[in-house]
C-alpha cells in the first residue's frame, strides 16, 4: 500500500489548492469572514465568487480539481474565522 498524501495533506492537489487559496491576499480576507457550515458550498462559492481557481490552479490540469479534499480545507478555515 502507497501513502499518497503531501505535505500533511490528503494529496497534492488539496495541498494545492488550499496553497493558492490561502495566498490570495483578498480571498483570504473574504474566506475568514464566511463560516463554512456546508461543504459543498465551496466550489460553487468559488464559482459565484468569480475566483479563478473555480476549475483548479495554474499548477493543475482539468482533471486534478475533483481530487481536491474539500472537507480538509475547510476543516483547517474553521479555526480561522472571525464571522459574529
Amino acid at each position: 500500500m502507497s501513502d499518497n498524501s503531501y505535505n500533511g495533506w490528503t494529496n497534492w492537489e488539496t495541498w494545492n489548492m488550499a496553497l493558492w487559496l490561502d495566498n490570495d491576499e483578498s480571498f483570504y480576507n473574504l474566506r475568514r469572514c464566511t463560516n463554512w457550515r456546508s461543504l459543498e458550498n465551496m466550489p460553487k462559492f468559488l464559482n459565484e465568487t468569480g475566483s479563478v481557481y473555480s476549475r483548479g490552479t495554474p499548477d493543475m490540469n482539468g482533471t486534478d480539481f475533483y481530487r481536491v479534499n474539500w472537507t480538509e480545507i475547510l476543516n483547517s478555515w474553521k479555526e480561522e474565522e472571525v464571522y459574529d
